[in-house]
């Protein structure tokens, strides 16, 4: 038998053939997610052994937070990460336990701070969420900074870059994030861990 996927406390049988994943309403399993193409992934099955592919998507698929080049043969335990969703592989040996335990689409909660530091933008994006990763580190320092509601002039200035310079990794941050506003960038960062309604704005470092 062939691994299963799981999402949203379901099992999905893969069979033999193509099983597609996107956003568009075609899909054998549509996603309704922004950062998620219309044709994003598919699965191909022969016989017992399910190959996972890139489609061309704009956001990629990731493995065990691996990012895929090619054809990847699925394995029980594989993290599968389209856009802001997991999915998980199951065989037939974890289909009961899992049941007891059903999932949700999620993504990696963010690594804890050092001991004794303060907590600082780049302690704040040291992410292992797929998405956040395709950001380069200064990337990460100014969607942390957006999020938190600072200007682009007093990023510019906890960072000592200029502000066109912040202008710049913002642009970069809507097109690879597909992020264009504030309120986006804003439940984003929520959703991902990044901070929350409790915390404080970041941090310069010490």
């Amino acid at each position: 038998m062939p691994p299963r996927l799981c999402y949203a406390g379901s099992e999905l049988d893969l069979r033999d053939g193509a099983f597609v994943i996107g956003r568009g309403s075609s899909c054998d399993l549509a996603l309704h997610d922004p950062l998620i193409s219309r044709r994003h992934a598919q699965i191909v099955v022969t016989g017992d052994v399910a190959r996972l592919e890139d489609l061309d998507s704009s956001n990629g698929v990731f493995v065990n937070e691996e990012r895929i080049e090619g054809p990847v043969v699925l394995r029980p335990g594989d993290k599968i990460s389209i856009g802001r969703v997991e999915l998980s592989v199951v065989s037939d040996a974890c289909i009961e336990a899992r049941s007891q335990h059903p999932t949700s689409p999620v993504l990696v909660p963010p690594r804890e701070t050092k001991p004794g530091r303060k907590r600082g933008a780049t302690d704040s994006t040291r992410l292992i969420s797929p998405m956040l990763a395709r950001l380069s580190p200064r990337e990460h320092e100014v969607f942390v900074a957006v999020a938190y509601g600072l200007t682009h002039r007093e990023a510019a200035e906890q960072m000592g870059i200029s502000v066109k310079t912040v202008d710049a990794y913002r642009a970069n941050i809507a097109a690879k994030l597909e992020l264009k506003s504030r309120a986006e960038i804003v439940r984003f960062a929520l959703e991902a861990g990044v901070l929350s309604a409790t915390r404080g704005p970041p941090l310069p470092e010490a």
